[in-house]
């Protein structure tokens, strides 16, 4: 009758024929020092991912509080956000030219419609980012699940 393994049981670890214990203790040191390199380096990616997440949701936020401006009137008085949930009162002088950041501290003027395909753009470069993020972590995880399982054999 075949033995049955036990559902708590840990996997038994094949001893490779003829290595020697130096041997297999190096492979094994080896191959640990493999699996932590790509757990780091699946951390940093996570941590990319995150990052460029915050950065889709900020990008989206500012889109549409560009949206929303088209409707309001040159002298409308509205709340500014300062950040924290903190807001100043002020009026609108005008609604025809938003200063857009482009990188670098610079900030040129564009019209509503403009600005909006601007983030658009910003949007589709972020989001195409991370989808090359999400493809690299796969990738280091099948690596890092293939060591797992020769570790075990």
């Amino acid at each position: 009758m075949p033995k049955q393994k036990q559902p708590n049981a840990k996997p038994e670890m094949k001893v490779p024929v003829g290595k020697s214990p130096e041997e297999i203790g190096e492979e094994l040191q080896r191959r640990s020092l493999q699996m932590q390199i790509l757990q780091a380096e699946m951390q940093v990616i996570r941590e990319r991912q995150h990052s460029l997440s915050h950065r889709l949701a900020d990008l989206a936020e500012t889109r549409q509080a560009i949206a929303e401006m088209v409707s309001v009137k040159s002298g409308s008085e509205i709340l500014l956000p300062l950040g924290s949930g903190n807001f100043v009162s002020g009026k609108v002088s005008d609604t025809e030219k938003i200063l857009v950041g482009v990188g670098g501290g610079i900030a040129i003027k564009k019209s509503p419609e403009e600005a909006l395909k601007f983030l658009d753009e910003r949007v589709a470069e972020a989001g195409s980012a991370l989808q090359e993020l999400e493809k690299q972590f796969a990738q280091l995880e099948a690596e890092l699940h293939r060591l797992q399982s020769e570790t075990r054999e």
